[in-house]
């Protein structure tokens, strides 16, 4: 009902106002220009806002501060520079402490190198594992992601972000050695190098090339080999990867705070808590520490047993892939009958394979808690 007081409504100027620029449909005329004007942009050059974002930051991280925008980047270097290690008495295995102390100093913590080798290692002939990596890592205010099974694309992903990643390699000698990614190339949207700062690829790089503030430049299918058997390659075809757990094993090192403040629960393996709960109780005895040798044979002992049932339970998986596998074969090659055969063992196999993959799971969530109590 319309008040006393209230004029009746002009019809004419109601459409007026309607249509006008500035209130139609109650968005302002700029903001539909602008969006107007990112659709032409990703029409035509194919490149999205969200590509556009990561060209800018690229070129940021890697010093060109050109304004004009091309396509998306295809080479990205973060400023991690070299280690000094001049003086350093811990010789033996150094790529741990050096990749800890490379990205202790990209994040402003200014640390050293026998500092950092001192702190994570038990003696100079013992190099460090995954769970005091990850700890190091966390203690220099970074967040962490970790997991097997990574992509050469999520290091570029991580990387274009300004987020460097350790990788569990090879060294191409039987020699598991961490190594800290910094940079890549791409192609046509696929990556073609990677560039490394480490105590083996970087520093033979390094001597045979001369001086390089980039480190070494790998190529992204050798490194694939380097990354897929971090430990004993050529043994049994990788038969300690499996009882280990590592393949394709990276350490994502977040700057932003997307990753976890802990250490995440999947992704300390049995063979990782018997390393370090060696590491620790050599440690203690070292440093005269019964509390620290007393935790050391607590993470020892807790991961021998947990290691009997991981391999127990990775064993049915690999028993239900199997399995599962001899169905497909049966439908493959038997016709009809083969596939109506094969169905049995396509199920049971599927069933096993996920029961034994669902407790090993769950023993390595208890081992990722673990962790995280003794750390």
């Amino acid at each position: 009902m319309r008040e006393k007081n209230q004029r009746p409504c002009d019809r004419r100027l109601l459409a007026r106002n309607r249509f006008s620029p500035r209130s139609f449909t109650g968005v302002p005329w700029t903001a539909l220009c602008a969006l107007c004007a990112l659709c032409a942009l990703w029409i035509f050059t194919g490149i999205s806002p969200v590509q556009a974002q990561e060209i800018r930051l690229g070129r940021m991280l890697s010093g060109d501060t050109n304004a004009e925008e091309g396509p998306p980047v295809d080479r990205i270097v973060l400023p991690i520079g070299p280690v000094d290690r001049t003086g350093a008495t811990s010789r033996d295995n150094p790529c741990g402490p050096y990749a800890i102390t490379a990205l202790a100093n990209f994040n402003g913590k200014q640390a050293e190198f026998e500092d950092v080798a001192q702190r994570v290692t038990a003696n100079t002939k013992i190099g460090i594992g995954p769970v005091e990596m990850m700890r190091a890592i966390l203690s220099f205010e970074y967040t962490i992601s970790a997991r097997n099974d990574g992509a050469l694309e999520d290091i570029v992903s991580a990387i274009r972000v300004g987020n460097p990643v350790v990788l569990l390699v090879d060294t191409g000698e039987n020699e598991p050695h961490w190594a800290l990614v910094k940079g890549f190339e791409t192609e046509d949207e696929k990556p073609t190098f990677f560039y490394t700062e480490d105590t083996f690829f970087a520093s033979r790089y390094r001597n045979e090339h001369g001086d390089s503030p980039d480190g070494a430049k790998i190529e992204a299918d050798q490194l694939v080999k380097y990354w897929d058997s971090p430990i004993f390659p050529d043994l049994a075809g990788g038969l300690v990867n499996w009882a280990t757990g590592y393949k394709r094993y990276m350490i994502i090192c977040h700057r932003d705070g997307h990753g976890s403040d802990d250490i995440p629960l999947d992704s300390v393996s049995p063979a990782s808590l018997l390393y370090v709960g060696v590491t620790d109780f050599l440690k203690g005895a070292r440093d005269r520490s019964v509390m620290g040798s007393l935790r050391g044979l607590t993470e020892a002992s807790i991961a021998a047993v947990a290691g009997f049932h991981h391999v127990v339970f990775s064993t049915i998986r690999r028993v239900g892939e199997m399995v599962d596998g001899f169905g497909e074969w049966l439908a493959d090659v038997g016709g009809p009958a083969g596939t109506i055969l094969g169905l049995p063992f396509q199920a049971v196999g599927t069933v096993v394979e996920t029961i034994g993959g669902g407790l090993a799971g769950l023993t390595r969530v208890g081992l990722g808690f673990a962790s995280r109590l003794l750390g």
